[in-house]
């Protein structure tokens, strides 16, 4: 990732559109978790299954080379 990319990222990031999005998603999670609360609970331990794989996949997407390759930092 280049320094213009990070910078147009932490611009995004300090930008009104971003915390307007995250209040909307925040507020609609809420609204789903008290409406949809049986279901949610319901399939919790089965999302908690899922999201360990995909966790995996994110936290690696940056990992280039084999384990103890440090020659990068």
């Amino acid at each position: 990732m280049t320094i213009e990319q990070k910078s147009q990222i932490g611009d995004f990031l300090k930008s009104k559109i971003f915390w307007a999005l995250l209040a909307l998603s925040a507020a609609a999670a809420i609204f789903l978790f008290i409406e949809y609360k049986v279901y949610v609970l319901r399939f919790w331990p089965y999302m908690l299954l899922l999201l360990c794989p995909v966790m995996h996949i994110f936290m690696h997407r940056h990992h280039s080379g084999g384990h103890g390759d440090h020659s990068g930092e």
